[in-house]
Parts: C-alpha cells; sequence; structure tokens
C-alpha cells in the first residue's frame, strides 16, 4: 500500500514538472531546433541547407561542384535551386517593384522629340 502510494505521489510529481514545463517559454536555439547545414536525410536523399529548407542531394552536390569554391557562386545556384529563375527574374528583397521595372519618366515619347 505504501509503494504503491508513493509511486502515485511521484507519478503526480511528474505531471505537475512537465505542466509547469508548457507554461515557460520554448527557447529558440537555432543548433537545438534545426539540423546542421548539409545533413543528408537518407530517407529521400535531401540535403538540409538552413532553416529546414531541403534540397535533392544531387542538386546540392551539383551546386558545390560549379560553385567553384567561390561563395558567391554557390550562393547563386542555391537560390536558383530553391526558388527557380523565373520566380528570382521578377522578385525583389523588399517585395516592392525594383527601379529597373517602373516606367522611365525620361522616356516620355514628347520629350524624345
Amino acid at each position: 500500500m505504501v509503494s504503491q502510494l508513493m509511486i502515485l505521489l511521484l507519478v503526480i510529481a511528474d505531471v505537475q514538472e512537465q505542466l509547469n514545463d508548457t507554461t515557460n517559454e520554448v527557447e529558440m536555439n537555432y543548433n537545438k531546433n534545426f539540423n546542421k547545414i548539409g545533413f543528408l536525410r537518407k530517407s529521400d536523399q535531401k540535403v538540409h541547407i538552413g532553416r529546414n529548407i531541403w534540397i535533392d542531394e544531387g542538386v546540392y552536390n551539383g551546386v558545390l561542384n560549379k560553385a567553384n569554391n567561390k561563395p558567391s557562386l554557390c550562393v547563386d545556384r542555391i537560390l536558383i535551386a530553391v526558388f527557380g529563375e523565373t520566380v528570382l527574374m521578377t522578385s525583389t528583397k523588399s517585395g516592392k517593384p525594383s527601379n529597373r521595372t517602373l516606367k522611365n519618366k525620361n522616356s516620355d515619347e514628347k520629350k524624345m522629340r
């Protein structure tokens, strides 16, 4: 009888501890919450490139092989692999139209004549 009571008290204490843990703020730590960059998930042959984004192992290896040890080329090829060229050609960092795509005020036909 005493041992059953002790077990019950331990279970109650464990449940209370778990409930207290749920009310605490969750610690966001990149090293704890995400796999390391370059991690190969063998189940589907995908490589982690950061922030829970995965690309095919073949694409990842192709990016590294074509980058020629230049970080800028590596970033360029990773962006193309993740987003595609059409998305990158029509997008800006801020989401607003770029000056390049806006109609140029100086090219007014009346002024050009």
